[in-house]
């Protein structure tokens, strides 16, 4: 399948269509191969559709891929998209968005990450911590 037809599948696609996709994307992305076709064009492409995606669910498994993703050379990509707007991310996506804020090792991140240091849910402050911790800030 064409990158092309993935990404149109993960934008119009059935809940069913975009939870194969994304599971596809994870396993190629869990393999031991680093020269993934237009990897950046479908990390982008995921970056921005966890921003534009409608339910919780759908948008934590966008994440999760990403997070997958995170293990190949993103040296390429932006994640700017969603250290901008993760105060729109329903708070259950919150950590996810956290984290692989963290994985990225970029330090611009921190105050998007740090606005979170004192929040109400548990998991978004352990997440909070963890990033902390994973960016040797203090």
């Amino acid at each position: 399948m064409s990158t092309d037809n993935i990404l149109e599948l993960l934008l119009n696609g059935s809940p069913v269509e975009k939870r194969n996709i994304l599971s596809h994307l994870s396993d190629v992305f869990e393999s031991y191969n680093n020269d993934i076709a237009d990897f950046d064009k479908i990390m982008n492409s995921l970056i921005a559709l966890s921003v534009k995606e409608n339910t919780a669910e759908m948008r934590d498994e966008i994440l999760g891929t990403l997070i997958i993703g995170m293990t190949k050379n993103i040296d390429n990509i932006s994640f700017d998209i969603i250290g901008n707007n993760i105060e729109q991310f329903p708070v259950s996506c919150i950590p996810r968005c956290i984290e692989l804020l963290s994985y990225t090792y970029n330090r611009k991140y921190v105050p998007a990450i740090m606005k979170f240091e004192d929040h109400e849910d548990e998991n978004v402050k352990e997440a909070v911590a963890d990033a902390i911790q994973e960016l040797g800030h203090m």
